[in-house]
């Protein structure tokens, strides 16, 4: 029993550390047009870009897989001198 509150106090604090998707309008929107090969997928009307890395896949009984995943918006945004210049946002903490 002390065992299982261990590794339950441990997953409780690690899960601390953990943030959730801080951007709520990030992510692919249903029914949207989307431009990607294998690794990455753009949306063109919204400006999102979805990185997908894979680090592990296995099959057999019990199949899985591990992916990297970004999500980020990139935009057009004018300067102070009136410049063009591009603007990605990864959504990450203030």
């Amino acid at each position: 029993m002390a065992r299982f509150a261990a590794k339950l106090s441990l997953c409780l604090l690690v899960s601390s550390f953990v943030f959730a998707q801080t951007d709520p309008a990030a992510g692919i929107p249903p029914f949207s047009t989307q431009v990607g090969g294998t690794y990455d997928l753009v949306n063109p009307a919204t400006g999102n870009i979805l990185l997908t890395i894979p680090v592990r896949s296995k099959i057999g009984k019990t199949p899985f897989s591990i992916k990297l995943v970004g999500n980020s918006h990139a935009s057009v945004t004018t300067n102070g001198a009136g410049k063009a210049q591009w603007f990605v946002s990864t959504g990450g903490l203030p």
